[in-house]
């Protein structure tokens, strides 16, 4: 179930990653649990359509948080949750 109409990211390590059930799929030659199949299939296609393997883009960056700065609001809401029980 590995798509091949989704593009192969090379990682500087030598390793891949691929779609495989619809997931990201990350393999290694040197995973001793990756078939060897799989690394054939693998290297095979790259070798037919050079154009589909791409450089792993950077992971997204992390959205800011707002700090929470009303800690009195914060142990009210506490208090008040404790009280109530």
């Amino acid at each position: 179930m590995i798509d091949f109409t989704q593009p192969i990211y090379s990682r500087p390590d030598g390793s891949f990653v691929i779609t495989h059930a619809g997931n990201p799929y990350h393999i290694s030659q040197e995973d001793p649990s990756l078939s060897e199949d799989l690394w054939n299939e693998v290297m095979a296609l790259i070798a037919e359509n050079p154009n589909s393997v791409q450089p792993e883009p950077p992971p997204p960056e992390p959205e800011p948080v707002e700090p929470t700065t009303d800690y009195f609001a914060m142990m009210q809401g506490f208090f008040n949750t404790l009280s109530s029980r």
